[in-house]
C-alpha cells in the first residue's frame, strides 16, 4: 500500500503543470480558492515526493517561498476565526 501512494504521488508530481506559478514570489498571494487550492497541493507534492521532476525544481524556491506565504496565510486566517468564534461573532 505505502508503494502505491509513493507511485501516485510520484505520477502526480510528474503531470504537475508550475505554469501558473509567478516568477516573483514576493507579491501577495491571489485571494483565487482555486489558486490557493492548487498551491497547496503543489506544497504537499514538494514535501513529500523525492525526486521532484525538473518542472517543479527550477521554481522551488519561489515555490517554497509561496508555500510559506500560504501557511502564513493559513494560521493567521484560522487564529481569526477561532477568536471571533470566542467572543461569538461567528
Amino acid at each position: 500500500m505505502p508503494r502505491l501512494l509513493c507511485v501516485t504521488l510520484f505520477a502526480t508530481a510528474a503531470a504537475f503543470d508550475v505554469s501558473w506559478i509567478p516568477a516573483d514570489p514576493d507579491g501577495p498571494l491571489p485571494l483565487s480558492k482555486a489558486y490557493r487550492e492548487n498551491l497547496k497541493r503543489l506544497c504537499d507534492v514538494v514535501r513529500t515526493v523525492k525526486p521532484l521532476p525538473p518542472s517543479i525544481m527550477e521554481k522551488l524556491p519561489v515555490i517554497e517561498k509561496l508555500c510559506a506565504k500560504l501557511e502564513a496565510s493559513s494560521g493567521s486566517g484560522s487564529a481569526l476565526v477561532n477568536r471571533l468564534r470566542l467572543v461569538g461573532v461567528v
